[in-house]
C-alpha cells in the first residue's frame, strides 16, 4: 500500500507455476531466443491449427489418441500443401497447447513454417516470398478438417469405439 494515496498494488511472488506467466516469462523468452538461433535464416509463418470444443469429449477419454492424431493430421496437412503448392518438403517446429487462455480444454497446436524447403529435385527452394500467408487459409482449414476427422474416425473405428461417441464427432 502507498504510504502517500493509499492505493494498493498487488505485486506476486514466484508461484513456479507452469502456466503463470510471470513466474515462466523468462523461460519463455530464453526458449525462443534459442530456438530463433537454431533456425533457418528466412521467413518463417506461424500457423495455428485447432479443432472445435465439441471434440473436447473424445480427448478426455484418451488423450494420448487425441494428441497423436492431431499432430498426424497437422503434419499430413503441412507436407501435402508444400507438395502441392510449391513442390517442396518443408518442415516446421510444432507445440502443443492443451489449454486455452481461459484455462479452459482447448488442444490446439501452433507450427513455426519455414518459407522454404527441398524440392522434389533436391534442390534448395525459398517459396511464400511475398505472401501474407504461406498457404491459402481456408483451403488448409478444410483440408486438415477433413485429415482430423478422418484419422479420427478411422482409430475409432479400429477400436469399436465409434458408436460410443456418435453424433459428437462432428465439426461445428
Amino acid at each position: 500500500m502507498c504510504d502517500c494515496c493509499g492505493q494498493i498494488n498487488c505485486s506476486y511472488n514466484s508461484c513456479n507455476d507452469r502456466h503463470c506467466p510471470k513466474c515462466q516469462g523468462n523461460k519463455q523468452a530464453l526458449w525462443i531466443e534459442k530456438l530463433e538461433k537454431s533456425t533457418l535464416p528466412i521467413k518463417h509463418y506461424h500457423i495455428i491449427f485447432t479443432v472445435p470444443h465439441c471434440l473436447n469429449k473424445v480427448c478426455l477419454w484418451n488423450g494420448t489418441l487425441y494428441y497423436n492424431l492431431l499432430f498426424k493430421s497437422v503434419w499430413e496437412t503441412l507436407r501435402s500443401f508444400g507438395y502441392t503448392h510449391f513442390g517442396v518438403e518443408s518442415g516446421a517446429v510444432t507445440i502443443l497447447h492443451t489449454w486455452g487462455q481461459n484455462l479452459s480444454l482447448h488442444p490446439h497446436i501452433h507450427c513455426i513454417v519455414p518459407a522454404a524447403g527441398y524440392s522434389l529435385k533436391g534442390r534448395w527452394e525459398n517459396i511464400g516470398k511475398f505472401e501474407s500467408y504461406l498457404y491459402p487459409v481456408h483451403q488448409l482449414s478444410a483440408t486438415f478438417k477433413g485429415k482430423f476427422l478422418d484419422n479420427l474416425k478411422r482409430k475409432l473405428r479400429k477400436m469399436g469405439m465409434l458408436d460410443a461417441f456418435d453424433g459428437q464427432i462432428q465439426w461445428t
